[in-house]
């Protein structure tokens, strides 16, 4: 071989040579921060020996001689698991992600600190009770003892090139309000938008497109609500027919109906007495919320001496970033969480003072706007200097469309509404202590089902919420309007609450729960349809005698009830003479025909009965509030979740004065509709028939560096898989968005108990934890929730100076 050839061939190697190298070096020194699984470490900070256990599937169970050594063990693990994840939300949370990521969150973090969440923090740890201080400094030291006793930093931190910054006790309320902000945050431009509708709309118009009640109620119990129908604004209200045609296309553009928006949607149950095969409260929670790698739950199981010397074990799901159960059972009682969708939240109108933009009114006279100056550190650059202007009300968030100030009160707010009393449910002996304690949870308002070992079930609203004399919070509110402004905490003692209802069954899917003056204590904050509380409460009913099971089989429902009126308006339309003028609205008819009533992923029709109505409300209320769309480019009618019964009303009766000009008929319209269908669907030559469900609601979890990092997330991730569910069903499910965990159990019989997590308990890609869970998940598999068998077993012994003994990493 010439030398030419040889320098030739070493050219063309080189690269990839380098790449292979550069690989290897990283996976070595990944490696390197693998957790400790097994062994013994003396560590600084414990009183007595710890045991961390885990299972084959990475799940742990913490045995500890008290209380503080079980948050330090917490903490270790966490810290050792998951810590990047939780340094993602507490820097999320307080605008502080550029200090890390770079420049590109510049933009993202200077919106944030309008909230000044580091602040609340820090008055939230201040006004916590000493016992609570002590476990989330003790979870804090555990966290960054944790962190020390790897022998290198997190990947993430290697492809960052820096290191973690360590835990602190305010950051456990960070990650609280970061829970917040992904559950509560998209309440304000729903408000923007209602302002807008009130505010050029017809009266009867903003009634029927956005009704506080419709057909689909669901009360607590499970029983309808008992709301009257919505009623079409006539012509003399409320006519298109005048208005200048415009395109179907011109409509929709820029629109993809099949990305359906989805609030924060859970269900949850409770069932007792004959409803169960036992007779005993059986407690079933599926929260859905988006999916990413890490999952955001991490299974505990923690044991602890307690108080009067009982040895206490709570198992269930943690929030990494904090010491406590959010979502299990602790022997006596469990609970399980739905958002409530409670107004936690108001847009006031401001009016400063003329001359003086420094000074506004208030009802009890004038005061000074606050500039308070913020520091958006970025990584790599010079830091950003912001000023957020505070009010007696709360920031500065915005101006209307008229240009006034608008104020943003938000629960998130006050230090009050963000504390950790919800680990006072580790030591309920009963539903009627949770009941009394939920009102000051410190966590987004949430539905919390619970039921006890000796049969009781139960239903509140557990968190803060504001005291209202009305529900016109779901608009902007003059700052002049005192009846309409809240102030302060609705009391305990007027916190809605259902014990033991006469049909033995609690159902909350975010649907509206209760009526009359409850309902004007709670606001409306965007309650979901009540179709999946409806289905689920159907089919506790119809069985006797049920199972764990059974409880699973529900969360697993994939039936498409709700759509099974759009499925059969559908092939009305499609008529004979309708599908003999265009051969591929045969085929479209044939296969809603034959969509077998799921939303499974071989179904065709069920994607295109789905589509066909999501596009069909684009059509229709696009064109109905397009004037409102031009005022404020954010409008957006499916901020308004409840539209369904407004248009089923409208292709039920088929008003001509709800028609776009550009139609005769609504059969035209309805058509028009179908055919922009089939012609997306199959562009590029692709047969409509292969069109499946499961082709487009493909999940695919993925890690937040595979967003822009291009080829890493083969590595990082969960492959794209079609999954059944859908929306408006009780197996929630789409491409990001699904059941972050299932559980059922029943109190004092933990060892039937079912959980299942999606994705795995590490979030070290290294680990065979990373994806040790996902499979059962997928498949709905009977994952037993307590960890009984251990294959790693790592001893922490208290010392003043840390040694290693022998240990393994995994």
């Amino acid at each position: 071989m010439t030398r030419m050839l040889r320098y030739g061939l070493l050219l063309v190697l080189l690269p990839g040579l380098i790449l292979s190298l550069v690989v290897a070096v990283f996976g070595w020194l990944s490696y390197r921060s693998l957790p400790l699984v097994e062994g013994e470490l003396d560590v600084e900070g414990l009183q007595a020996v710890v045991e961390v256990r885990r299972d084959k599937r990475g799940r742990v169970s913490i045995v500890a001689e008290n209380r503080l050594d079980l948050a330090f063990a917490t903490g270790f693990v966490h810290g050792q698991e998951r810590f990047f994840q939780m340094d993602l939300l507490r820097r999320g949370a307080a605008g502080e992600l550029a200090a890390l990521l770079g420049g590109r969150f510049v933009e993202a973090d200077t919106r944030q600190r309008v909230h000044r969440f580091r602040a609340v923090a820090q008055e939230a740890l201040a006004e916590a009770t000493p016992t609570q201080q002590e476990v989330l400094r003790n979870y804090a030291r555990g966290v960054n003892a944790g962190l020390m006793a790897l022998r290198g930093v997190p990947p993430e931190y290697l492809v960052l090139g820096t290191a973690p910054q360590p835990w602190s006790a305010e950051d456990s309320f960070l990650v609280i309000c970061a829970m917040y902000v992904d559950l509560q945050a998209f309440l304000f431009r729903r408000d923007a938008s209602m302002t807008l509708m009130k505010r050029f709309l017809p009266e009867q118009v903003v009634a029927f497109l956005a009704p506080l009640r419709d057909e689909w109620d669901v009360l607590v119990t499970g029983e309808a609500g008992g709301a009257a129908p919505v009623v079409i604004p006539g012509a003399g209200v409320f006519d298109l027919r005048g208005r200048s045609a415009e395109t179907l296309a011109a409509i929709v553009e820029g629109y993809d109906w099949e990305q359906e928006s989805v609030a924060a949607a859970s269900n949850s149950w409770a069932i007792t007495g004959p409803r169960t095969e036992t007779g005993a409260a059986v407690l079933a929670n599926d929260m859905h919320l988006g999916l990413a790698m890490p999952n955001i739950w991490h299974f505990v199981q923690l044991q602890w001496q307690g108080e009067h010397g009982r040895r206490r074990r709570v198992v269930g799901v943690a929030l990494p970033g904090t010491p406590y159960v959010v979502a299990g059972s602790n022997g006596d009682v469990a609970w399980g969480f739905t958002n409530s969708h409670v107004d936690s939240s108001d847009l006031v109108v401001i009016e400063t003072i003329p001359g003086d933009p420094s000074r506004y009114w208030t009802p009890f006279g004038t005061l000074s706007i606050d500039a308070v100056e913020e520091t958006v550190e970025v990584r790599g650059e010079e830091p950003r200097h912001i000023q957020i202007q505070e009010t007696f009300w709360g920031p500065v968030y915005d101006r209307n469309d008229q240009g006034r100030l608008r104020v943003l009160r938000w629960v998130a707010h006050d230090p009050a509404a963000v504390n950790v009393n919800l680990g006072r449910l580790e030591q309920a002996a009963g539903v009627d202590e949770a009941l009394r304690w939920a009102p000051q949870f410190g966590i987004p308002a949430q539905n919390m089902v619970v039921a006890d070992r000796h049969g009781n079930i139960a239903w509140t609203i557990a968190g803060r919420i504001p005291r209202r004399s009305g529900l016109e919070g779901r608009t902007e509110v003059d700052w002049a309007d005192a009846d309409h402004l809240w102030s302060g905490w609705l009391v305990p003692q007027n916190y809605p609450r259902l014990k033991n209802p006469e049909g033995h069954l609690l159902v909350t899917a975010n649907n509206r729960l209760v009526d009359g003056a409850q309902l004007a204590q709670l606001g409306d904050g965007g309650y979901s349809l009540g179709s999946r509380a409806r289905q689920i409460a159907d089919t506790l009913r119809q069985a006797a005698g049920a199972t764990i099971a059974d409880q699973v089989a529900i969360q697993l429902d994939d039936r498409a009830v709700f759509l099974k009126r759009w499925r059969n308006l559908l092939l009305r339309v499609l008529t004979d003479e309708i599908v003999r003028q265009d051969k591929r609205r045969r085929l479209f008819r044939d296969l809603v025909r034959q969509w077998g009533g799921h939303a499974s992923t071989d179904s065709v029709g069920y994607r295109l009965v789905r589509g066909f109505r999501l596009l069909l409300a684009q059509a229709v209320f696009g064109f109905a509030t397009r004037d409102l769309k031009k005022r404020d480019p954010q409008f957006d009618f499916n901020a308004f979740i409840n539209w369904e019964s407004a248009l089923w009303r409208l292709v039920s009766e088929q008003p001509l004065h709800w028609l776009n000009p550009q139609y005769g008929s609504w059969q035209e319209q309805m058509v028009a509709v179908v055919d922009l269908m089939i012609t997306q669907l199959t562009a590029g030559g692709i047969a409509l028939e292969s069109q499946t469900w499961g082709k487009w609601n493909r999940l695919h979890m993925r890690h937040p560096f595979s967003h822009f990092i291009p080829g890493i997330g083969r590595w990082l991730d969960i492959p794209p898989q079609a999954m059944p569910g859908g929306k408006h069903l009780p197996r929630v499910q789409l491409r990001n968005h699904g059941a972050s965990q299932r559980l059922v159990v029943s109190p004092g019989h933990e060892e039937h108990g079912v959980l299942q997590l999606p994705g795995g308990e590490s979030g070290h890609f290294l680990s065979p934890s990373y994806r040790s869970e996902h499979t059962d998940w997928q498949n709905g598999g009977s994952a037993p929730l307590l960890v009984t068998d251990a294959v790693a077993v790592l001893v922490l012994r208290p010392q003043s100076v840390a040694a290693v003994r022998t240990l393994r990493r995994r």
